[in-house]
């Protein structure tokens, strides 16, 4: 537990040091977003937001494996795994980012990235290797795009994958998972460092690069969860922390479909874009979002803990 704080209180001051180098570095790249919809306004905002992140995950990793005496060598070689993949979502979101990478490129990166993953150990354990393979697929992908979609809206995806990365945390305790201890106080403590400068008016924004690292992380927690044992318990709770980000990406694609309009067009489509065009402003739809995320994690939590 002591190991774990000092991650946490880490991962916060690590955060906080790089993000002016990481201003420093998209404005020199040119990433600056010029954003103006529903839901922002910004002008000449630094994207390259995933990159304290990426830095702070690398280090605490590295302290984790260093100092834990609980970690096997093979649990530190999935972590240097999920090193490598979070290494190339922040790749393929800076890629996507610079317009060097189509939507479909993007996507398919995606899919790389959660084979090597899925193949490496970072999958459900159950009696079937094609369901327990293909669903972690599944998770990986979905929860890297549905992190992208939550973005649209500031401090929102940050928020959302912090209260995530705490719940899971508590799980972790109570199944006295260490490895996945680490994970969840590294997510925490970046996001935490990161939302004063993400909350509307952002100072900085995720830019995919972000989103999708983000993304990856809560998708790799919700899959350790059920690592050890494939039962409803196991199932479910994940679901019900990550309801947010599931339903708004659902809702998406079926909004999508019915307007007859591509993905990649979301105006007016969100979850939280219907409760802002009922007259509440973006930080309080933001606000509303996180403490609904909140009931659900304690909700996931309380049922974690009751059943067998």
């Amino acid at each position: 537990m002591a190991l774990t704080l000092l991650i946490l209180l880490l991962s916060v001051g690590v955060t906080i040091i790089i993000i002016p180098f990481a201003r420093a570095m998209s404005l020199r790249m040119g990433m600056m977003s010029d954003t103006v919809n529903e839901f922002r306004t910004h002008e000449n905002i630094p994207l390259l937001g995933g990159f304290p992140l990426l830095f702070t995950l690398v280090t605490m990793v590295i302290v984790g494996i260093k100092l834990s005496g609980e970690l096997e060598l093979s649990e530190s070689g999935i972590l240097l795994i999920i090193l490598l993949g979070g290494f190339l979502a922040f790749l393929v979101g800076l890629f996507y980012d610079i317009k060097i990478i189509s939507p479909w490129t993007t996507l398919l990166g995606q899919v790389i990235i959660a084979v090597i993953l899925t193949f490496s150990e970072i999958n459900f354990i159950h009696e079937n290797q094609i369901f327990s393979y293909g669903l972690s697929i599944i998770y990986l992908i979905g929860f890297i795009n549905a992190f992208k979609l939550l973005d649209d809206a500031d401090g929102l995806a940050t928020g959302l994958a912090g209260i995530a990365a705490f719940f899971f945390g508590i799980i972790f305790y109570l199944q006295n998972d260490m490895f996945g201890l680490i994970i969840a106080g590294i997510t925490l403590g970046s996001t935490a460092a990161f939302i004063y400068h993400n909350f509307h008016p952002a100072q900085m924004l995720l830019g995919s690069n972000g989103n999708y690292l983000l993304g990856l992380m809560v998708g790799i927690m919700a899959i350790f969860v059920g690592k050890e044992a494939f039962t409803l318990k196991t199932i479910v709770v994940p679901l019900i922390i990550l309801a947010i980000p599931i339903l708004d990406i659902l809702w998406v694609l079926f909004q999508s479909l019915f307007k007859k309009q591509s993905i990649f067009n979301r105006t007016g489509v969100h979850l939280y874009g219907v409760l802002a065009n009922k007259k509440l402003s973006l930080n309080q739809t933001v606000i509303l979002f996180w403490g609904t995320g909140i009931i659900l994690g304690i909700a996931a939590t309380w049922l974690f803990h009751i059943l067998a």
